[in-house]
């Protein structure tokens, strides 16, 4: 085995080279810090001053067409509207059902109280209430609800003066196109003031309508009006 010793002094020797499991590591990671930062530029300046400018562009567009989305949106609210006004106006022409009609039906009974001896009504509210989804059979539709509230008023008893006028009620003409009417029920009110009498009874009656035959009333136009002209009474 031979030893070799390099006498030449260490000033004047060769640099050694760096060996390449050290130097290839170094050179990749310049390299990638190299890209990084130069990705880094190019996005910074580049591409996200387009998008800056991109998106206040796209701003001054928003900006310019919000009034025309806005008055679309109050078009979309007034169609609802109307398309609500439809549907009860559909509701109200296919019921078939004379309001004026009834009104004065309902009125006849109202005042018919003997000057008042026999029960002296005070009617609050009429109200129609359209009828919800049917389920029965196929052509025929379900009728409105009618809700009258008010107070039957006595000096003594006002529950046998309301007995008095839902009997007169259900044996009068208005009540020919109801199915139903509920037994008498409520409670004895007192009023203060100058109002006699002071005693009165709640009136709150839901009076269901019966259920139509939408072929048959769709078949026979105006055949509710021809009776309602022939049956109309004679003016007071």
């Amino acid at each position: 085995m031979m030893t070799r010793i390099n006498l030449i002094p260490a000033d004047m020797r060769r640099a050694e080279a760096t060996p390449l499991r050290v130097l290839i590591p170094i050179l990749v990671s310049v390299l990638l810090v190299v890209c990084a930062t130069f990705s880094w530029a190019f996005i910074h300046f580049g591409t996200l001053s387009t998008s800056r400018a991109d998106f206040e562009s796209a701003k001054a567009e928003l900006a310019a067409v919000e009034p025309g989305r806005k008055y679309v949106e109050s078009l979309k609210d007034e169609l609802a509207e109307f398309k609500n006004r439809e549907k009860t106006i559909k509701s109200i022409a296919s019921s078939r059902v004379l309001w004026t009609r009834k009104l004065d039906q309902l009125l006849d009974v109202t005042t018919d109280d003997n000057s008042g001896q026999d029960f002296l009504l005070w009617l609050d509210s009429v109200e129609v209430r359209q009828p919800q989804a049917s389920q029965g059979p196929k052509g025929r539709s379900d009728g409105e609800t009618v809700r009258v509230v008010g107070w039957c008023f006595a000096e003594k008893n006002p529950l046998e003066n309301f007995n008095t006028f839902h009997r007169k009620l259900r044996q009068s003409p208005f009540y020919e196109d109801f199915a139903d009417m509920p037994n008498p029920a409520g409670k004895t009110e007192e009023f203060d003031g100058a109002l006699r009498p002071k005693t009165a009874w709640t009136v709150d009656l839901m009076l269901p309508m019966k259920a139509r035959d939408e072929k048959k009333s769709a078949g026979r136009p105006g055949a509710l009006a021809e009776q309602d002209t022939k049956q109309k009474p004679a003016p007071r």
